[in-house]
């Protein structure tokens, strides 16, 4: 499950991320001025209870990710699209780079 805003574009990265990889996934919007309280006490224990609940925040079996480019890096290099594959979003190789 990834949780996002709807209107701020850094909650987008991990969004097109999963998208890219094919990857089904349950979106949630948040409403920061009325945050669950499974939403913040997620965040809360993602986070080593720090902050009040940010987003994104995504839920990958028992792991909690929190922070939008340490989620896309997360998806990047720990979740497959369908069937076990998925578009590699960072380069294979230290040349690849250049």
């Amino acid at each position: 499950m990834l949780t996002p805003f709807q209107n701020l574009s850094y909650t987008h990265s991990p969004w097109i991320a999963l998208l890219e990889k094919d990857v089904e996934f349950n979106h949630e919007i948040i409403d920061l001025k009325n945050k669950p309280r499974e939403f913040v006490a997620k965040y809360k224990q993602a986070s080593g209870g720090y902050g009040s609940g940010l987003v994104p925040l995504l839920e990958d079996g028992d792991n909690l990710v929190i922070e939008s480019d340490v989620v896309t890096k997360y998806v990047a290099q720990n979740i497959d699209g369908k069937g076990g594959q998925g578009n590699n979003l960072y380069p294979n190789s230290e040349e690849d780079y250049a």
